[in-house]
């Protein structure tokens, strides 16, 4: 597939268009089956299918209708773009830099806003040809895009970079993992010696599944910074900096990118030498139990976590971390230990009494977490989480409750705890007040005629009187619960209302009144 023969979602032709729509319900291998040889049909369903894969990885590239997605290949390899933000944090403003494996093009995306001027090379000519487009639907005018071969085209250019970035397939030919970088395609352990002389750093996106100090060995003398990337969930990638002539020392950090923003923990790994690993005599009820972040763990920084925290690690090779006191600088999840318990029949049966969902995972522990599940019999799901554990030298099975609460009060202080209170307090005498009111009236009154409103207030003032007359006078939890329904449908259009006041929700609260469910009963 060429140029040409892409276009994107904006220029779909009206028969494509009436065609998607009667198509939309079938998955991408039964639209492209339907589509046969129509050129026109098949690039429709690509990119529907890519903008449905994308949605949450590229938000901003999917919602822009003119963004043309060239293969399924390249959508799934592609960086997302909160990740491309940080790789483009390390840039630094007005430089020239060198993408020799730009794929679709997200980092080169993210990078252009920050350099002078982006060269990306791509050798799928489709994948070259879509990101030249694309950074002119994004209007940015300073990316070259080059469909070349990356390792032919650096040994024979004579141009000068600040920057090259690169990210070296990670499979091999038959779709196997590839766990040294100088099996990676480019062999950037071959190639670093020529971009260096190309430009004076390169950064290598690797996988997280790469040994640390067999990369850092692989790129010696060159190193002189190693960053762990990754979300609260799941770590991504491995950043390997390297310089020309840098007699530095090798700098870490382990980089989390979550919802509230970036965190970053960093550290000099050579004075680990002289840290003393913590490790806790006992585990209590109520003390502070910490998980830290995946790109934390990958980073091996266990020593440095006791210094800089004031934590000690469970046991040696047991990753978790305790103290008695929260601290919410900690990179990681904290919780607050309701259950320390023996591993062993009367203690499973225990926590199968007590709990009807749980989380579970384990470290150091005797079995997997899978085999740990099986045993406890208790469903998967819940707030609270149980860890299978080597704790003190010995094996221990740990609830931890999620801080969200103590967070928020910690943050918030004693105001906001009243405050909280207050408002629980005023929706229950709501509730009790609406419901004596409503079976006052009887259930065929209509709420507006003793209290003249006729807005969103007044139809969840009735909604939460039915509510309650259902639960208490009728007895009728079912059709209670579609009324919560209701009310939380009439919440969400009194916050349209809010943000868009010529849209009126009278109509709507009005047919609410009316409705009354009174014909059913």
């Amino acid at each position: 597939m060429t140029m040409p023969d892409l276009v994107a979602e904006r220029d779909f032709s009206p028969q494509v268009k009436r065609w998607l729509e009667r198509q939309r319900n079938r998955d991408f291998h039964a639209l492209m089956l339907s589509a046969g040889s129509d050129a026109d049909r098949r690039n429709a369903a690509l990119q529907i299918e890519c903008r449905r894969k994308v949605r949450r990885k590229l938000p901003e590239a999917a919602a822009n209708d003119a963004f043309l997605f060239p293969t399924l290949l390249s959508v799934e390899q592609c960086t997302s773009e909160a990740l491309a933000a940080y790789h483009a944090s390390l840039v630094a403003p007005g430089s020239s830099v060198l993408d020799m494996t730009s794929g679709l093009g997200i980092d080169v995306l993210a990078i252009a806003r920050r350099a002078t001027h982006v060269t990306a090379l791509e050798r799928t000519p489709e994948v070259s040809y879509s990101l030249q487009y694309n950074a002119s639907v994004m209007g940015l005018d300073n990316i070259d895009a080059v469909c070349a071969d990356s390792v032919e085209w650096i040994k024979r250019t004579d141009r000068k970079f600040d920057l090259i970035f690169i990210d070296p397939a990670r499979r091999d030919g038959d779709g196997g993992r590839i766990y040294n970088l100088a099996d990676c395609e480019p062999d950037v352990v071959d190639l670093m010696q020529r971009m260096l002389e190309v430009a004076p750093e390169v950064i290598v996106k690797a996988s997280p599944m790469f040994d640390i100090a067999r990369a850092v060995k692989e790129l010696s003398p060159y190193v002189v910074a190693v960053r762990t990337i990754g979300t609260e969930s799941e770590c991504k990638e491995l950043l390997i900096t390297c310089r020309r002539d840098s007699q530095e020392p090798v700098c870490r950090e382990a980089v989390t990118i979550g919802k509230e923003g970036v965190s970053l923990f960093g550290w000099n790994p050579d004075a680990d030498s002289g840290i003393t690993l913590r490790i806790c005599n006992s585990v209590v009820d109520n003390q502070i139990l910490y998980e830290p972040w995946p790109a934390v763990m990958k980073s091996g920084a266990f020593r440095q976590l006791c210094l800089q925290y004031d934590v000690a690690q469970l046991d040696l090779d047991t990753h978790l971390f305790l103290s008695d006191e929260f601290n919410r600088d900690f990179p990681g999840t904290a919780y607050r230990i309701a259950g320390v318990y023996e591993f062993n029949k009367s203690s499973i049966k225990e926590l199968r009494s007590k709990y009807g969902h749980i989380n579970v995972a384990v470290r150091n522990f005797v079995m997997t977490a899978t085999d740990l599940e099986r045993r406890l019999k208790i469903k998967s799901g819940g707030t609270c989480k149980l860890f299978g554990v080597r704790a003190a030298g010995e094996m221990r099975l740990i609830v931890g409750e999620p801080l969200a609460l103590v967070l928020f009060f910690k943050h918030a202080g004693h105001g906001a705890l009243i405050l909280t209170l207050a408002y629980a307090l005023a929706l229950v005498v709501f509730f009790l007040t609406t419901t004596y009111a409503y079976h006052h009236f009887g259930k065929s009154a209509v709420v507006d005629k003793h209290f003249q409103r006729n807005d969103c207030e007044a139809g969840l003032f009735a909604a939460f009187g039915q509510l309650g007359y259902l639960l208490f006078v009728e007895e009728k939890a079912t059709v209670a619960a579609g009324l919560v329904v209701i009310i939380c449908a009439v919440e969400v259009l009194g916050y349209i209302h809010v943000f868009n006041p010529h849209l009126s929700v009278s109509n709507i609260t009005e047919s609410i009144h009316k409705a009354r469910f009174s014909k059913t009963y």
